[in-house]
């Protein structure tokens, strides 16, 4: 019996659970009950630490052999938090001696918890090296003080509180977005805009089914900024769409575009700056 559970509580299931790609996870150690954890807004290279609470920082989600981390886009890479585009190769095993647990594995090392932090050793023999999966339910996402944000998930996820959801129509004769509401839905695989009061919001992975689709796209974990890429500031005309660049003639270079955020790429030869934001469809 492999023990997993929602944020909040243990949900036992009768038979071994394999873990989903483009899912959401976080994975807790059956040796101290804390979460695997990368702080929030720390640099590349940083090394992972354990939390008590669940929260951003130890959201991790499978890519094929890879665990991406939600809050920043960047890969895990042995007990670190990856530079851009390195990713070390996880196996989940069935643990030899903790029932329902995982020991996880790189190259010849396993994950382990050593002094209260995340190590490596060449063996998994007991509960240090054992690690529960814990299927997470909410994803937060940060509204900053002009009331917006973005988000590009893999999966439907449903508002939790009162916050408005829009897809994104390009009217490029108008030189606008407009923006129409999806009654609280954050479609998967669809760039979407959200309007809300400054601060932290959560979504729900939902089992709806929606059909809505939206003009912007985005990438799951960070990449480097392409030209003729639009993302969501408040600029000179206020929140718009603007032109990703770090000079009139539209470089890219050094910028990267974060993970689980929405975008519009333009063809290359876009020479307009900006694009307003039409809240009227």
């Amino acid at each position: 019996m492999l023990i997993v559970s929602t944020d909040f509580q243990f949900v036992p299931i009768v038979e071994t659970a394999s873990l989903t790609d483009e899912t959401f996870y976080r994975l807790r150690s059956c040796a101290t009950g804390h979460y695997l954890t990368l702080p929030e807004n720390l640099q590349t290279n940083t090394s992972l630490r354990l939390s008590a609470t669940p929260d951003a920082g130890n959201i991790w989600m499978k890519d094929g052999n890879h665990l991406l981390a939600y809050a920043s886009g960047y890969y895990m890479n042995g007990t670190t938090h990856g530079a851009l585009d390195q990713a070390a190769e996880y196996q989940f095993e069935a643990h030899p001696t903790v029932p329902g647990a995982y020991a996880v594995k790189w190259n010849e090392s396993y994950l382990q918890v050593q002094d209260g932090v995340p190590a490596t050793t060449s063996s998994a023999s007991d509960e240090t090296t054992a690690w529960q999966v814990v299927p997470t339910a909410l994803l937060p996402v940060d509204v900053s003080a002009s009331g917006y944000s973005t988000l590009f998930a893999p999966q439907t996820l449903a508002a939790q509180d009162e916050t408005t959801i829009y897809a994104a129509t390009l009217d490029q004769t108008a030189g606008r977005f407009k923006l129409t509401s999806t009654d609280g839905i954050v479609p998967a695989g669809q760039g979407v805009v959200i309007k809300a009061t400054e601060g932290r919001h959560w979504f729900g992975i939902s089992q709806a089914a929606s059909t809505v689709t939206s003009d912007l796209t985005g990438s799951l974990a960070t990449t480097r900024a392409v030209p003729a890429v639009f993302t969501l500031q408040n600029g000179s005309d206020g929140v718009c769409f603007y032109r990703y660049a770090t000079d009139g003639a539209g470089s890219v270079d050094g910028l990267l575009l974060k993970g689980f955020k929405a975008y519009w790429q333009g063809p290359a030869d876009t020479s307009t700056s900006s694009y307003r934001l039409d809240f009227d469809h």
